[in-house]
């Protein structure tokens, strides 16, 4: 770093005592704003001095909401399979969320495949860009998180239901509920998908730690005539959670494959981890049935 003359260094730290950041002294004097900082870091500053740098700063902050903090525009989303199969998903392995002003949509996944198909669905309904990705290192499975920030999708999903958090027993919103059987089936698609599991033995199950939801979900799968059982299982240190079962006959699973079935979700662990649910579905169905 350049020594400075005794005179430069005065300057410097008149400059300071007035009020004036590193970066402006370093932009006046045309210096590193590194050099400033180690000539005047010690300079003590009157109140006024410290008022002035802090109305200074709050300037700069206005300026850069004004430029850059602008919120962007959305699309207002079709009520059709994208949408509905993205609200399955914001309600099962994802999240709707507010913090120091900040919102977030988001999504975790351990099929990429899944984390892909989310950020092309935001984007066909909300008009949206993927703002990160994340890629994290699981037990037994590599896992995905994708988020995406507007606070215009935040207000508009919360009209549709007042939470995303099944952990508030909430229920299958009202506009899927009373939707089209393709609605539904992409919803239900979105559950399976995320909550859904397939053992080695062949058992087809889902979990929810809403009761409500539960009993919607079973209400959606019999207007495919697809039978479901429900079990309540209680957990140590943790609320209740309820499964839903499959009942194994040949035309209830066919109906579950032909109606809902998967669409990305990949097994996290067992015997067949790492692959399809869907792939090991059918492998199960042939097995049995033919």
């Amino acid at each position: 770093m350049l020594k400075f003359s005794e005179q430069t260094i005065k300057t410097i730290q008149s400059l300071r005592k007035k009020g004036n950041s590193y970066k402006m002294i370093a932009k006046t004097l045309q210096l590193s704003p590194a050099s400033i900082h180690k000539y005047s870091k010690h300079t003590s500053l009157t109140s006024k001095a410290r008022k002035i740098l802090k109305e200074k700063e709050k300037r700069k902050q206005i300026t850069f909401a004004s430029r850059y903090a602008k919120e962007k525009p959305i699309l207002t989303p079709n009520l059709d399979y994208n949408f509905s199969s993205l609200l399955g998903h914001l309600f099962f392995d994802g999240s709707v969320s507010a913090c120091d002003g900040k919102y977030t949509l988001e999504y975790t996944n351990s099929s990429l495949g899944a984390i892909n198909a989310f950020s092309y669905k935001m984007k066909r309904c909300f008009g949206l860009k993927t703002t990160k990705i994340y890629k994290g290192e699981g037990k037994n499975i590599d896992w995905y998180a994708v988020q995406i920030h507007s606070k215009k999708a935040y207000k508009y999903l919360l009209d549709i239901s007042y939470s995303f958090s099944t952990s508030k027993n909430i229920g299958v919103p009202k506009i899927i509920f009373d939707s089209t059987p393709e609605l539904k089936s992409a919803f239900l698609r979105a559950f399976w998908d995320d909550e859904g599991c397939i053992s080695n033995s062949g058992s087809l199950t889902g979990t929810t730690v809403s009761e409500k939801m539960a009993i919607d979900l079973i209400a959606l799968h019999k207007s495919f005539g697809i039978i479901c059982g429900i079990e309540k299982i209680n957990q140590k240190k943790r609320n209740p959670c309820f499964r839903l079962i499959i009942r194994r006959s040949k035309e209830n699973w066919q109906n579950f494959i032909e109606n809902v079935g998967f669409e990305h979700g990949i097994i996290t662990k067992g015997h067949n981890i790492g692959k399809h649910k869907k792939e090991i579905l059918l492998e199960k169905f042939r097995r049995r049935y033919n």
